[in-house]
This record gives structure tokens, sequence and C-alpha cells, in this order.
């Protein structure tokens, strides 16, 4: 299925943005950010891989004092 990336404006394959963003990031991820389908690939890699990052780097430094009071 063919659609227009909301971000770029370039066209792109959906099941293909699909798999290549769930063999990155796991089954689902795409459909938990874009429900509607709405970014390609190279847009979506790009707000993904930035909330991980987000949440490595949070994990990192919370280190073990994640419940202290």
């Amino acid at each position: 299925m063919t659609k227009t990336c909301e971000f770029c404006g370039r066209e792109f394959n959906l099941t293909h943005a699909k798999r290549v963003i769930g063999r990155w990031y796991g089954a689902g991820a795409y459909d938990r950010y874009y429900p509607e389908g709405t970014a390609c690939e190279d847009c979506a890699t790009g707000v993904i891989s930035c909330d991980v990052g987000t949440a490595v780097e949070l994990a990192e430094l919370m280190g073990d004092s994640w419940y202290d009071d």
C-alpha cells in the first residue's frame, strides 16, 4: 500500500515501513507511534530512535535509584 508521508511528503510503502520499524524496534512499534500509517520509515525512525535513546539515557542516569523517595 503506497501512502504519502505527512512529514517529508515522500511516497512510501506502508507494509515495508512497518516491517523495517518492526525489525529495529519490535513488532507493533510503528503502529504504536503512527496508528494511521502516516510516516515513512525514515521519518518514523527519527522519532522512534530519539525516544529509545532518551529512555536508554534516562535508565543510565537513574541507575538503581528508581524507587528512592
